[in-house]
């Protein structure tokens, strides 16, 4: 008898989804990626919004209007000469 591993019950658990599908609210959309990059304030706050009501892209979306707020900021003193005497 040969070995098949598709018996392994492990591997072929079809009760546990993908991620994706499971919940389709846990990544961010296209639209969503643009506010936070353009207008990473209110991404913010929106991301806080989300957090309050539990939806799992919440921190996504304030990692990354954090992480563009900080990229603008050294890009707008690096330009601008930094602190000035």
């Amino acid at each position: 008898m040969a070995y098949d591993d598709r018996d392994n019950e492990d591997d072929l658990d079809i009760r546990k989804p993908y991620s994706d599908q499971a919940n389709p609210d846990a990544n961010l959309s296209g639209g969503e990626i643009v506010l936070a990059v353009l207008c990473s304030g209110i991404g913010c706050i929106m991301g806080i919004v989300w957090l309050i009501q539990g939806r799992p892209k919440a921190a996504k979306m304030i990692g990354l209007s954090l992480a563009v707020g900080i990229v603008k900021n050294i890009v707008w003193f690096t330009l601008n000469g930094g602190l000035r005497p």
